[in-house]
């Protein structure tokens, strides 16, 4: 349908839909996961992560699905180590840690 031949185009998957997914590599399989959530358009986004695994060119794609998310009404709860691109990519972040490190910054 349009919506997997929209997210497969977004993040590089068009030569790949008829391959199995245990033939991907694992920067292929984390496109094929944020392809598949975006496919199913959800109001909400819980994400682990998500930049692990893919390279520059795919991760300015997810920032930029990200910011269109929010700009359409989306939120997005993501957890990740590299505290920069979710600044990056955020309206409003909190930082947890131990109590005099927490933070909430827009």
């Amino acid at each position: 349908g349009r919506a997997e031949t929209e997210a497969a185009r977004a993040f590089g998957l068009e030569a790949m839909l008829a391959r199995r997914a245990r033939g991907l590599s694992e920067g292929e399989k984390r496109r094929l996961e944020l392809a598949r959530l975006r496919m199913r358009r959800p109001r909400l986004l819980l994400l682990d992560e998500p930049l692990a695994g893919l390279d520059a060119d795919y991760r300015a794609v997810l920032l930029g699905w990200l910011r269109a998310h929010a700009a359409n009404g989306g939120s997005a709860l993501w957890c990740d180590h590299d505290e920069a691109a979710v600044r990056a990519a955020s309206v409003r972040v909190t930082r947890l840690g131990a109590p005099r490190e927490q933070s909430d910054a827009t």
